[in-house]
């Protein structure tokens, strides 16, 4: 057996497990800072995306409110209290004869009729 080349054997095998061992420790170093480099870009990403939802928030609340929308008066809830009613008269002018909202034997002046009429009988 020649002893000189297995010692040489010995040493190129310690060699190679001593250069895999620097190649594995320079993986591990490139990847914990990627690790740490990819958590802060991550960190950053969700700020960003915090700002942004906080910006489209704000911008909703003060130009897309409800009330601004062009179909908001089909569906408000507060509509039919504050429009005016479909007739304030006998003589209203936008109840032409093709409204349907002028009846005859009709009266909407038919209670403040009666209580003038009541005064008077009271009176006289």
């Amino acid at each position: 057996v020649d002893q000189e080349f297995l010692d040489h054997q010995v040493e190129e095998k310690k060699a190679r497990e001593e250069r895999e061992r620097l190649r594995n420790a320079s993986f591990d170093a490139d990847r914990l800072r990627f690790d740490a480099t990819a958590l802060l870009l991550e960190a950053e990403e969700t700020e960003r995306r915090r700002r942004l939802d906080e910006e489209v928030l704000l911008y909703r609340q003060r130009y897309q409110r409800p009330e601004d929308g062009r179909d908001f008066d089909l569906s408000d809830p507060r509509g039919l209290r504050a429009s005016a009613p479909a007739r304030v008269g006998d003589a209203d002018p936008r109840c032409g004869p093709a409204s349907l909202q002028t009846f005859a034997g009709e009266d909407l002046d038919r209670p403040a009729r009666d209580r003038l009429q009541a005064a008077r009988n009271r009176r006289g």
